[in-house]
C-alpha cells in the first residue's frame, strides 16, 4: 500500500476520474499538438512536473490523496515513460503492419 484516495468528487472512484478520464485527455492534447520528439518530450516533462509536483501535493493538501510509502518524485518519471510508450506504440504497430504487407507469408 503506497497511497490511497480518501474521498471522491463523484460517485465513481477518483482513480477512474484521474487515470481513465483526465490523464488520457491531457496526453491526447499533447500528442495532437506536439509533433516532433523534442517538442513532445518537453511538453511531457512539463506535464509530468505539473502532475507530480503541483496536482499530487494539492490532492494531498485537500485530503483526497494520502501517501504512505510514496514520494512525489516517484511519480515524475512514470508519467514521462507512460507518455513515451503510448507515443511510440502506434508507430511500432504501423511499422509492423507495413512489414507484414511486404513480407511473403511463410
Amino acid at each position: 500500500m503506497l497511497w490511497q484516495y480518501n474521498h471522491t468528487l463523484t460517485p465513481f472512484s477518483i482513480i477512474i476520474e484521474i487515470h481513465i478520464v483526465q490523464m488520457p485527455i491531457i496526453y491526447m492534447i499533447i500528442y495532437q499538438y506536439f509533433h516532433t520528439w523534442k517538442a513532445f518530450l518537453i511538453a511531457v516533462t512539463i506535464n509530468a512536473g505539473v502532475f507530480a509536483f503541483i496536482l499530487e501535493p494539492l490532492l494531498v493538501w485537500l485530503q483526497i490523496y494520502e501517501l504512505f510509502h510514496w514520494k512525489h518524485i516517484y511519480s515524475f518519471f512514470p508519467y514521462i515513460i507512460l507518455a513515451v510508450v503510448f507515443q511510440k506504440m502506434p508507430l511500432l504497430l504501423k511499422k509492423a503492419q507495413f512489414y507484414s504487407r511486404i513480407a511473403p507469408d511463410c
